[in-house]
């Protein structure tokens, strides 16, 4: 299993609703993660994560991505925040 270092994105606005979780419908979590710790997920997640909207590139700035997890789902033990 590969780790990836992200970090919490915070969202000033209170309002605003982030996408649900498609598998237990809680609102997921935005990260931002580095190009180059997005080039450690397998090429297939990758791409999945990308159709899927869960990774959005350039989000945040350029080489920057947003990415979107869910607290409920993942192991969080395998992720550095």
């Amino acid at each position: 299993m590969k780790t990836i270092s992200v970090t919490k994105v915070f969202n000033l606005n209170e309002n605003y609703r982030f996408p649900n979780c498609k598998l237990c419908n809680n609102e997921l979590t935005p990260f931002s993660i580095t190009e180059e710790e997005l080039n450690k997920l397998d090429f297939f997640i990758k791409k999945t994560f990308i159709e899927a909207e869960i990774v959005k590139l350039n989000e945040i700035s350029q080489g920057k991505h947003l990415i979107y997890l869910c607290k409920y789902c993942l192991d969080w033990s395998q992720i550095q925040c």
